[in-house]
């Protein structure tokens, strides 16, 4: 089949030498021929917003996907966050628990220590052997 350009060429070229039924006759095999044109534009056209639809839901479709797996990745993240920092939390205290009982440990060695000192003193004082005044004095504190 012509292009359009050509069939009007050829319309022009041989309308002045036609007599009118023969006009009649070219331009509507023009005229077909622009409908037959007119309806393979139509769908392509039809046919290109359909593939404009269907691309548009699968980018759609993508970008829910990409956004559900990243929404799902920061939930993890955040309950991984999470345990990481209550474990902090429990070692921290455990930890904690441990120095404040060490202290107490510590304290009561003292206090035993500073006891036996007294009772050494009491007793050299009592015996009358190898009294030291100085480790007396911390007993007494």
């Amino acid at each position: 089949m012509q292009s359009y350009k050509e069939a009007l060429q050829l319309f022009q070229k041989n309308s002045m030498n036609l007599p009118m039924t023969e006009h009649e006759d070219k331009l509507n095999i023009m005229l077909e021929y622009l409908l037959h044109e007119l309806e393979k534009d139509k769908k392509e056209l039809q046919m290109l917003r359909q593939e404009i639809i269907h691309e548009s839901y699968l980018q759609s479709s993508i970008n829910d996907d990409t956004s559900t797996s990243f929404i799902e990745e920061i939930a993890d993240f955040t309950r991984n966050f999470r345990k990481l920092a209550d474990q902090a939390n429990t070692e921290i205290n455990e930890l904690s628990n441990q120095v404040d009982t060490l202290k107490n440990e510590k304290a009561r060695i003292k206090k035993s220590a500073n006891l036996l000192d007294h009772r050494v003193y009491e007793m050299e004082k009592v015996l009358g052997v190898g009294i030291n005044p100085a480790k007396s004095q911390e007993a007494n504190n």
